[in-house]
């Protein structure tokens, strides 16, 4: 997204390559968290971890009673991803993990989030959950390299489709 002065805010189109480049980027922020996470002692991950179960109960509640909304799940997402860049300590890690997410207002819009997507993230990021609250390093390194390449997988094809751009 960019924002000129006196002139407005535009969204830039997201292609396969800054896909890769955006979700390269969460890799490597999400695994930062993880190399951290034996300096996070348990008391302080139950915060986070409690707001992120809720994120997740919150969600499941909304896919079984109401109609999908795309932005809604996308921001849930959002939320989920932000507690959890949280664990590792660094505000601006943060900051930058929420700009790289800009792309999902492309992606609700475009109908690129599906319902299907939704409830195989949210088994997902249980298992990143699970993971955080054992405090194992290894299978949270392989939840989350599974959740970002499964998201990554499914987005490219869905970008494919459009074609080749959001």
């Amino acid at each position: 997204m960019k924002t000129v002065s006196i002139v407005g805010t535009f969204v830039n189109a997201i292609d396969e390559q800054a896909l890769l480049d955006i979700m390269d980027t969460r890799l490597m922020l999400e695994f930062w968290v993880i190399e951290r996470l034996p300096t996070v002692g348990r008391e302080q991950r139950e915060e986070p971890l409690a707001r992120m179960t809720s994120i997740l109960a919150q969600t499941s509640e909304r896919i079984r009673t109401s109609a999908f909304d795309s932005n809604l799940h996308a921001n849930a997402n959002l939320a989920f991803h932000l507690e959890f860049i949280g664990l590792g300590g660094n505000e601006k890690n943060k900051t930058i993990y929420q700009a790289l997410m800009d792309y999902r207002f492309l992606a609700a819009k475009n109908a690129l989030i599906s319902k299907e997507m939704v409830e195989s993230a949210q088994q997902q990021h249980h298992a990143i959950v699970d993971a955080v609250r054992e405090g194992e390093r290894e299978p949270l390194r392989q939840a989350i390299e599974t959740h970002l390449n499964d998201s990554k997988t499914r987005l490219l094809d869905n970008i494919k489709r459009s074609g080749g751009m959001i």
